[in-house]
């Protein structure tokens, strides 16, 4: 056991050093959850790697302990700086994309098991052993206290008085006017659209705040200095507002979202609590959530209401990465990009298929709008 807590130590130690390194690198607050997750995470790690090795090569548990948490850690950053960094277009599982994350591993991996065959380690751990075995019992107390402190808990159900019609917002993020069917676009991208566009008032000018995220929701919901928010002055009305949406910007601490009783996404809540970190946008990378789960969480909570309902949905399909089959059905060569930047190259192929895929998301957001405005007739 004091062996097992020794490893852990030094695993917490090793993550933590690796998550302060993240903070400085990327320059964005870390949510104190983190700290938890990464002592623990990598406590367990080192704790159970050593055990594993014990049984499989007596007296090697430590060094390989201590080698298994650098490799997690060496994995995590070294993916996340080859992917975003060196390929930004690349998905993680493409032969590049993973003969570089090799190259750039192996070569960690080699210098710290060169580290770690020293007898200095060894001296170190007879040394100071009964310290760091309390520091190991420490530090797993002290995470899973942390993280148990910050996991979000379930929001409170807000019930006001009110006697106004229910109010249902839409967006479909980076979704294209000249993509759209109702607006002429060739490919059945939004035949949802396109069948309420017939009975509904269709804009032929229209002009949002920016080009990205921020300042256009910020105009959308007035939270530029105009007094009250718009969430907070429908609340005044007697309305329940939620937001239900994966994109990253909008999220429950987000001054953009002031006066919403609810914010939800599509994937687990526990997810705030790495929000800045690399493991946190590593998983959003491999998995940041699905239209149609989103719309289906977004009903069940307005059908449940008793007090009108102001109900934003901000949908991200559309939006990078493009990882649904073509629209089209067709199998083109060159690269799968999933995040394609400005001024990058690419052969006639790719830059078909990338279109392809970008109107696939726009269709995976319309069978998201169809469901939500398909089930409003019974909302009031």
């Amino acid at each position: 056991m004091s062996r097992a807590l020794i490893a852990s130590f030094l695993g917490s130690v090793l993550a933590i050093v690796g998550l302060i390194v993240e903070r400085l690198v990327l320059g964005t607050p870390i949510p104190a959850g983190a700290f938890g997750i990464y002592a623990v995470g990598g406590g367990l790690a080192a704790a159970s790697t050593r055990s594993l090795a014990e049984i499989w090569k007596p007296g090697y548990g430590a060094r390989a302990a201590s080698l298994a948490t650098l490799a997690a850690l060496a994995c995590l950053h070294l993916a996340y700086f080859a992917n975003v960094k060196l390929l930004p277009a690349e998905p993680y599982w493409t032969p590049l994309s993973l003969s570089v994350d090799l190259v750039l591993l192996g070569g960690v991996l080699c210098a710290a098991w060169w580290l770690l065959g020293s007898t200095r380690a060894q001296e170190l751990r007879l040394r100071f052993g009964s310290v760091a075995a309390a520091g190991g019992l420490v530090t797993l107390i002290v995470g899973a206290a942390v993280v148990a402190e910050e996991w979000p808990g379930s929001t409170l159900a807000v019930e006001r008085r009110g006697d106004g019609p229910n109010l249902l917002l839409l967006v479909l993020d980076s979704a294209r006017r000249d993509h759209l069917g109702l607006y002429g676009y060739a490919r059945p991208t939004s035949p949802g659209l396109d069948r309420w566009a017939a009975q509904a008032r269709v804009f032929s000018d229209a002009f949002s705040a920016s080009s990205w995220t921020v300042p256009s929701v910020a105009e959308l919901m007035q939270t530029k200095g105009r007094g009250e928010p718009l969430a907070r002055r429908l609340a005044a009305l007697g309305y329940t507002s939620a937001c239900f949406t994966d994109n990253p910007h909008l999220h429950a601490e987000s001054p953009l979202l002031a006066g919403f009783d609810r914010v939800e996404r599509s994937v687990g809540s526990w997810r705030a609590l790495l929000r800045g970190t690399v493991l946190g946008e590593t998983i959003e990378r491999i998995d940041s959530g699905d239209d149609a789960r989103l719309a289906e969480r977004a009903r069940r909570w307005a059908v449940a209401q008793k007090s009108p309902v102001f109900l934003y949905v901000h949908l991200m399909d559309s939006h990078t990465p493009y990882r649904r089959a073509p629209l089209d059905g067709r199998k083109r060569g060159g690269r799968h990009i999933e995040f394609p930047s400005t001024g990058m190259r690419m052969s006639v192929e790719e830059a078909e298929d990338v279109l392809a895929r970008y109107d696939a998301g726009i269709r995976s957001s319309d069978r998201a709008v169809s469901a939500l405005l398909e089930s409003v007739g019974g909302w009031g």
